[in-house]
């Protein structure tokens, strides 16, 4: 049977004191682990960074977002 990986994220922002923070997280369902970034770049980096020591480059399927605009398939 082939390898399958599937990741979840999460994104969410908590107000606290000093202001509103977010933070990401990402899982990996097969076996749970989790991963938790304090920034959107940061997650963006880390899964990067988790692709490519799994030998994958990273497709995306949809359209493209670049800053505020959606650019179609």
């Amino acid at each position: 049977m082939p390898r399958y990986d599937a990741y979840l994220v999460r994104v969410w922002r908590g107000e606290f004191q000093d202001g509103i923070r977010w933070s990401c997280r990402l899982e990996h369902l097969p076996d749970g682990r989790r991963r938790h970034f304090g920034s959107l770049e940061e997650l963006l980096a880390g899964m990067r960074e988790l692709l490519a020591a799994e030998g994958a480059e990273p497709t995306v399927a949809g359209p493209t977002v670049t800053g505020d605009q959606i650019i179609p398939e």
